[in-house]
Parts: structure tokens; C-alpha cells; sequence
């Protein structure tokens, strides 16, 4: 009937929440990656941009360096050819040149500068070397991180149902839909004790129209008895005129008069069992009606939340 109607409906109501009850847990859950995703590329930004400045600044000091190992290189090797050509005589081999002619000889650029002092500085512009390669790496590996997350990123917006609303209001709607989830399950509640009660009560006023038939069969032929009985008497009564065995007659009459009595004592007490039987139909119909009406109640007041819920959310911007 229409209690099974509403149920159906109440349960296909609840269905239609609890997807998106479940499409907002997805949503929740992606944004939150999102956000977190989001707040690792910004931490390795920074980390990639504090590589980059420091690489930046060393490649500027190795600039510097280099400048200055290739000028004490130039000036060791300069007087190193200075001590030879210091050495050498009018029209002999150059040992480095083999050249006899010494037109212009090498001349000190400076002095107290080793070999040592060479290595020295040459290490020192090789582990800068080194450092800048290393930054270089931290970088491409950075780089590489933060494209992935990035693509991880898109991949999560790809999978959103709803990608303008943000965690919070997700997790209100989440909250006022789960209310409604409740205000569902209590008209499903409401509806399948309504219908339990309904049948139970049913049970009983079909056992009491059974009742009330047996008792009106009783009632049928008790009344067919006293009849027979008021016809036996009659017929004693006509018989008693001139007859020699009054005693024994009246004796008989008395005899039927008390079961006479006692039909009609039975015939009360099935006549107030009766009444009895037709007031507590009358008590239970009356309950049945006011339980009815009282569901009714509770259906337009349900509905009445419903239709506040659902406003409010659609102000929201969340799609029914």
C-alpha cells in the first residue's frame, strides 16, 4: 500500500545520499592530497632555489678563482722561461724553442710563486668545480621531483566531482548530508514500525471479527434453545389442566424454568462478552488512527527539513 510506497521511496532517497555522501569522501580525500601535494612542490621550490642561488654564487667565486689561477699559472710558467733565459748565451739552443736567435727573452712576472702554490689553487677551482656539479645535480633531481608531484596534481583534478568547492565546505556538505542520511533512516524506521504495527493491528481486529462470529453463532443458538424451552413450557403449562400428576409436572416446570435460567444467564454473559469484543475493536481502530495521523506528522515534518536541508546546500552550490 502506501506505507510500502513511502519505504521504497525513503530507501531510494537514502541510496541516491549515500553515493554522494561517498563522491564527497573521494573529493575530500583528493583535495587533501592536493593540498599536501601542493605544499611539498612550494618546500621544494624554496629547497630547488636556495640550490640555485648558492650555485650561482659559487660559479661566480670559481669565475673569480679561475681568473686567478690562470693568471698564476701564466705568471709561474713566465718565470720558470725567465730562469732558462737567464741562462742562455748568444748563439746557443733555446732548450724549450731550440730557437739560436734570443730576440726577446722571458722576463720574471713575479715572484715567490711555486709549483706549489699552482696546485694549490688549481685544487682549490677543481672542488669548486665539483660542488657546481653537485648543485647541479641537487637541481635536475629537484626538478624532476617537482614535475612529478606536479603531475600527480593534474591527475587529482582529473579524478574531482567537484573541483571549485574547497576541503571545508566539502566536509560541511559531508556533514548536512549525513544529517539527512539520519532524517532518512528514522522515516525508514518510522515507516517499517508503522507498518509492523499496522499489520499487528490488523491481526487483532481480524482475530476479533472471528471472534465476534463465533460468539454470534453461540449467541444463534442459545437463543434457538431458549426458544425450544419457552415452547416446551407452553406445552407443559396446556398439558398441567386435568392432569392426576400435577407433583411430578410442576416438579418438571421447575426443572425447566432452571435451565431456562441458566440459558438466559449464558446468553447475558455472551452478550456482554460481546460488547466487549466490539469496544476493544472500536479501542484498537482508534489507536490505528492515531498512530496513522502521527506519522503523517512526522512525514510533513521530515519533509518540511528536508526541504530546509536541501536549500541550504543549494546555496552552497552542491547539486541534489
Amino acid at each position: 500500500g502506501k506505507d510500502i510506497d513511502n519505504l521504497i521511496d525513503y530507501k531510494d532517497q537514502l541510496k541516491v545520499e549515500e553515493n554522494k555522501v561517498s563522491q564527497i569522501d573521494k573529493d575530500i580525500k583528493i583535495k587533501s592530497n592536493i593540498e599536501s601535494t601542493e605544499k611539498e612542490i612550494k618546500r621544494l621550490e624554496k629547497e630547488i632555489g636556495t640550490v640555485i642561488k648558492d650555485k650561482n654564487q659559487l660559479k661566480k667565486e670559481y669565475e673569480e678563482k679561475s681568473v686567478e689561477y690562470d693568471n698564476l699559472k701564466d705568471k709561474y710558467f713566465s718565470n720558470m722561461g725567465a730562469v732558462l733565459a737567464k741562462e742562455l748565451k748568444a748563439g746557443e739552443a733555446c732548450p724549450v724553442c731550440g730557437s739560436k736567435d734570443h730576440v726577446k727573452k722571458a722576463e720574471f712576472k713575479g715572484k715567490g710563486i711555486s709549483k706549489k702554490d699552482l696546485d694549490k689553487l688549481d685544487e682549490e677551482v677543481s672542488k669548486m668545480i665539483k660542488k657546481i656539479n653537485k648543485f647541479e645535480s641537487e637541481e635536475a633531481v629537484l626538478s624532476q621531483k617537482i614535475k612529478s608531484l606536479m603531475d600527480n596534481v593534474e591527475e587529482y583534478i582529473k579524478d574531482l566531482n567537484n573541483n571549485e568547492t574547497h576541503v571545508e565546505d566539502l566536509k560541511k556538505q559531508h556533514k548536512d548530508i549525513n544529517q539527512k542520511i539520519s532524517d532518512i533512516d528514522q522515516k525508514i524506521k518510522a515507516s517499517e514500525e508503522s507498518r509492523k504495527r499496522r499489520k499487528e493491528l490488523e491481526e487483532i481486529i481480524d482475530k476479533l471479527e472471528n471472534q465476534k462470529k463465533e460468539k454470534s453463532a453461540q449467541l444463534k443458538l442459545l437463543e434457538i434453545d431458549i426458544t425450544k424451552y419457552e415452547t416446551q413450557m407452553e406445552e407443559l403449562n396446556k398439558s398441567l389442566k386435568g392432569d392426576e400428576k400435577y407433583e411430578e409436572l410442576l416438579y418438571l416446570i421447575e426443572n425447566q424454568k432452571e435451565k431456562l435460567k441458566e440459558k438466559q444467564e449464558k446468553k447475558e454473559e455472551t452478550n456482554k462478552k460481546f460488547d466487549d469484543l466490539k469496544g476493544e475493536r472500536i479501542r484498537l481502530e482508534t489507536q490505528l488512527k492515531g498512530i496513522e495521523e502521527s506519522l503523517k506528522k512526522t512525514k510533513k515534518e521530515l519533509t518540511e527539513k528536508e526541504n530546509i536541508l536541501l536549500n541550504k546546500i543549494n546555496e552552497k552550490g552542491f547539486e541534489k
